[in-house]
């Protein structure tokens, strides 16, 4: 019988080890290290917003510290009491012409104040007008005293509701079943509230319309209300049960301006910019 020689045969038990070792730990997952990576960047450029309502006295927003949505980016909210002021967007993109890799933020005020957004120091945000138009919910029933029975109200409510994108045509948008951010405030006349979003099918859960629906004090009792923002450039539309109740046209020529820290557009409730 013919014999291996010693370093050959070293060699195949060292490769067959290290095959078994492979395969009980797994193949290696690059793609999941870069998107760590990816959703790690997103929180540390959140985290150097300095967002402020521009009151009488301004407050600092707190950061809630965890994204409420992520898809290929990040969305965050800033809070006072408890409620969202501003809603924030951060994703990357490569850039179609020079290859490099691009950073965008984008933002929608959901506050009735101003607000100063400053990355680093540097202002970059500043719209001075509300950021929301709220309207009582047609046909809904009193909001109950208690959060539970509440929590029940807002997902039925939610599909009273639905959003179209009208870019190159008419596009149903979809909600997303559970809603992104559920908040109860410990100030102030919101006593519940929640937010929704609709995403453009094609691009799985990337938000392209939102939807807040809140409990509010009006005349002693809890009334619900709601208001859509827009979380994207495109023409938008909302409907409450099958009738149009909102409309946002395309603002891509104003969006292609956008200078992060100058230029036009940084004093609109919504905006998006490449950083």
């Amino acid at each position: 019988m013919q014999t291996l020689p010693m370093c050959l045969l070293s060699t195949m038990l060292c490769a067959q080890v290290s095959a078994e070792t492979a395969k009980e730990s797994g193949p290696p997952m690059p793609a999941a290290v870069e998107r760590k990576r990816q959703l790690e960047e997103f929180a540390r450029d959140a985290a150097k917003y300095e967002m402020t309502l521009e009151t009488s006295k301004p407050k600092r927003l707190e950061l809630h510290a965890q994204p409420v949505l992520n898809w290929d980016g990040s969305a965050f909210v800033w809070l006072k009491d408890g409620r969202p002021e501003v809603i924030g967007a951060f994703w990357t993109r490569m850039n179609p012409r020079s290859g490099a890799l691009e950073y965008g933020h984008a933002f929608h005020s959901l506050s009735g104040s101003p607000i100063a957004a400053k990355f680093d120091s540097q202002l970059v945000w500043s719209p001075k007008e509300p950021g929301l138009q709220f309207k009582p919910v047609e046909g809904a029933e009193p909001a109950d005293p208690e959060s539970r029975p509440r929590s029940v109200q807002l997902r039925s409510l939610a599909r009273e509701f639905s959003a179209i994108q009208w870019k190159g045509g008419r596009s149903q948008l979809r909600m997303l079943t559970q809603p992104v951010f559920r908040y109860e405030p410990t100030a102030g006349a919101t006593k519940d509230g929640a937010i929704f979003a609709f995403t453009n099918t094609e691009f799985g859960t990337d938000p392209d319309a939102l939807l807040l629906l809140e409990a509010r004090e009006f005349d002693g009792k809890l009334r619900w209300e709601y208001a859509f923002a827009r979380f994207h450039y495109v023409e938008l539309s909302g409907n409450h049960r099958g009738k149009e109740v909102w409309r946002v046209n395309d603002t891509w020529n104003q969006r292609k301006q956008h200078v992060f820290g100058a230029g036009p557009g940084r004093d609109s409730v919504y905006y998006s910019v490449l950083r």
